[in-house]
Formats: structure tokens, sequence, C-alpha cells
């Protein structure tokens, strides 16, 4: 199964409207785990670090 980093994107962009800062964080490192130069993952690790203080 090929790896999805754009599902992972909007899940981590969901949770974080949703106010689920914590499981947003954790997807968008997945996704940088996997794929360390994602521009949008990085823009969603940055902004979930700053909200949880991580």
């Amino acid at each position: 199964m090929p790896f999805g980093a754009g599902v992972l994107i909007s899940d981590s962009r969901l949770a974080f409207l949703q106010g689920q800062y914590e499981v947003s964080l954790i997807l968008s490192k997945e996704v940088l785990q996997k794929e360390p130069e994602n521009s949008d993952a990085h823009q969603w690790r940055n902004m979930n670090a700053w909200h949880t203080k991580k």
C-alpha cells in the first residue's frame, strides 16, 4: 500500500481545526518521518507546536 501523505495532511488539518492539536501534531510528524521535505507537513507541525508548546 503506498504512503498517503496527502491523506495524513488532510487529517492533520481537520484535527487542528477541531482543536485536537496533539493528534494533528502526531499526524504531521508521521508525514515528516517519511517525507522530510514535505512543506505542508512542516507548516502544520509548526502551527501545532506553537499551540501545544512542544
